[in-house]
């Protein structure tokens, strides 16, 4: 949540997956069969799929799947390959599956073994394996066998089938099912095809998908409604299908149906102590989450809208004590959450040290991360071992590194995911969670707050990301982009706050900017109009100010972050390229830190958590700056 889009990137690492699903379980006829697809979002060409079939002679056949998924985005390229092998026997029983699955700089392969009532998995990430066992109940079956039974009883208007499948990208038996609509002739790789229209469902996840099937059960078009708009595979050419390759780049308004815009700003979201939200469901026929749990209350709950109460937990014990239970679920190894990794296991011990207070030691590793990584848009999703080497990475990279070496250190961890409020929107995110005594405690070291996280951020689901990803795709599914959230209360400080229905995030009288939940007014020079009054995360202006001759003031909101104190309030103007004169100031009771040059100055002041940043540009920016500064009030709620 740094900036544009890291969280938005991860929904498709996450959404794209499943998505799959329908094309390699449709399955081919007999004999050697080769088909590529065009992947597409709204208009856009993001990727391609393939699908080879390979039959042997003992009956077994072997199909091989490969498919690239990419989105550029201001500089950025995220990137998702995957190819696997699934090999099953003559009646369509599947047997094994071998898959590579890369959405960063390392591949993760699995391995899965298919005998009776059991799946022997292996999962390999930065040189490491990690195995384990899934039991089921029933028959698996692969492509060739979901394909003789799409063809054999999917014919008619409201025939139905139903089969269960392995999906290495969510590491977990799925339950497919299937019911026709209609016949239709519709055109695919330059061709008209007869086919039937048929509804697509997965048991346990929001998703349902339209997919097109002809008459030996092979999915020729799909589509299904995703949170950047409609997600779409369709039987292409391979020319076409490899020409995709490079992904494409959405516009930036598919990217805002990921956000929730906020009714008001917060005012120091990072010391919100508790907050009382109301969430409308656009699409409440997706269902919802399970919101109550740890430090979440559910107040009401209709189809469409739950009210809801987030606190920051307080401690209870105040001596917590690290585990030494290596058996413990919740401080064992996996692909993702490598605590065993050597590089994830030397920096715990140099971070810790001698630090005996869990809690403490858990703050120290929590600023360790925030101050070493750096946001890297093309990483969606990497184990904890990259995260390490390269120190880079989404929002979940930094969750992921953070709960690996709580658990190298001896503390419970698991990943938390959600929407975070950030700038006027609630925008998807992922943070840790620690276990102290009988308390999950939420920290961040992306979107940062020393110690115990703020109550500014709504959880949908936790875990340690060991049996795969369905339970998040299911809750993101439900949430990122269905959802409206509006603030009924928050509590900051010690202080309770009321917002009522008919409130307004702001006012404009005149010359006078009032926003009364940030605390303050401003007034804008005679001649002046105010511009930027509805921008939002990633922006960080609250309001701006324009001239008639190009001068422009604004008014920038930043939370502090990590490592940032110590220079505060320097650190931001030169963030800003602002360089001359330093002088301090006074604004509205504050003591500011100003740096002028004859057309760019900026001052800057802390309240609280708050980095408050006034901005003038133009001819004579310092008198326009002072100007401005001058105006500057607080205000009550």
């Amino acid at each position: 949540m740094n900036r544009r889009t890291p969280k938005a990137l991860q929904i498709l690492a996450s959404t794209v997956a499943p998505l799959f699903l329908a094309l390699y379980a449709a399955g081919q006829s007999a004999g050697i069969s080769d088909f590529w697809s065009l992947i597409r979002i709204g208009d856009q060409a993001v990727g391609y799929f393939r699908e080879t079939a390979r039959p042997s002679v003992d009956g077994r056949t072997v199909t091989a799947i490969d498919s690239v998924v990419a989105l550029n985005r201001l500089g950025d390229k995220v990137e998702i390959i995957q190819k696997a092998e699934i090999e099953e026997s003559a009646d369509g029983s599947l047997l094994k599956i071998s898959g590579k699955i890369s959405s960063s700089k390392q591949t993760t392969l699995i391995e899965a073994l298919v005998k009776e009532g059991v799946i022997e998995l292996q999962t390999s990430a930065g040189g490491k394996t990690y195995s384990r066992t899934l039991s089921f109940a029933g028959r698996l079956i692969g492509p060739q066998g979901a394909c003789q039974l799409t063809a054999g009883q999917l014919k008619n208007p409201g025939d139905r089938i139903s089969y269960q499948t392995f999906s290495p990208e969510l590491v977990n038996v799925v339950e497919i099912a299937r019911q026709a609509l209609e016949q239709e002739t519709i055109q695919a790789s330059g061709q008209s095809l007869n086919v039937i229209k048929a509804e697509e469902r997965l048991k346990g996840l929001p998703i349902k998908r339209t997919i097109w099937i002809d008459g030996e059960g092979r999915v020729v078009r799909q589509s299904e409604p995703g949170p950047f708009g409609m997600m779409e595979i369709v039987r292409s050419d391979r020319a076409t299908s490899l020409g995709a390759a490079g992904g494409g780049v959405l516009p930036e308004e598919m990217y805002d149906r990921t956000l929730a815009r906020s009714n008001i700003r917060l005012p120091h979201p990072r010391s919100i102590e508790s907050v009382r939200i109301r969430i409308t469901h656009r699409k409440p026929e997706l269902g919802w989450p399970d919101l109550g749990g740890e430090n979440q209350t559910v107040l009401a709950q209709t189809r469409d809208q739950v009210m809801l109460e987030i606190r920051r937990p307080r401690l209870k014990s105040s001596q917590p004590v690290y585990s030494l239970d290596r058996q413990d679920p919740y401080l064992q190894p996996n692909a993702v959450l490598q605590s065993d990794d050597t590089e994830v296991q030397r920096i715990a011990r140099e971070v810790v040290g001698e630090e005996k207070d869990l809690l403490k030691a858990a703050r120290k590793l929590q600023a360790g991360v925030a101050q070493n990584l750096k946001l890297d848009l093309g990483i969606a999703l990497a184990p904890a071992s990259e995260v390490a080497r390269n120190r880079e990475g989404t929002c979940v990279a930094y969750s992921a590194l953070l709960a690996s070496l709580e658990r190298a250190a001896g503390i419970h961890s698991r990943v938390a995911m959600g929407f975070v409020y950030v700038g006027g929107i609630w925008g998807g995110h992922a943070w840790t969670e620690i276990l102290v005594g009988d308390q999950w405690i939420p920290i961040d070291a992306a979107v940062f707050t020393p110690g115990i996280a703020d109550a500014a951020r709504l959880k949908f689901v936790a875990g340690s990301l060991e049996a795969g990803m369905g339970a998040e795709i299911a809750a993101m599914g439900q949430m990122y982009g269905n959802v409206e959230i509006a603030i009924l209360e928050y509590t900051v400080n010690g202080q309770r706050v009321a917002v009522a229905e008919t409130q307004k995030p702001f006012l404009v009288d005149g010359d006078v900017y009032r926003n009364p939940w940030l605390g303050f007014s401003i007034r804008k020079p005679r001649g002046f109009q105010f511009t930027a009054l509805n921008e939002v995360w990633p922006s960080a202006t609250v309001v701006g100010m324009s001239g008639s001759h190009g001068e422009q003031v604004r008014l920038l909101q930043k939370s502090i972050n990590a490592g940032a104190r110590a220079r505060l309030p320097e650190a931001y103007l030169e963030d800003l390229r602002i360089s001359g004169q330093l002088a301090r100031h006074q604004i509205g009771g504050y003591s500011a830190v100003e740096v002028s040059a004859p057309e760019k100055a900026g001052l800057a002041f802390v309240d609280d958590t708050t980095v408050w940043v006034l901005l003038a540009e133009g001819v004579n920016a310092p008198k326009l700056l002072n100007e401005v500064a001058s105006g500057w009030k607080a205000v009550k709620k």
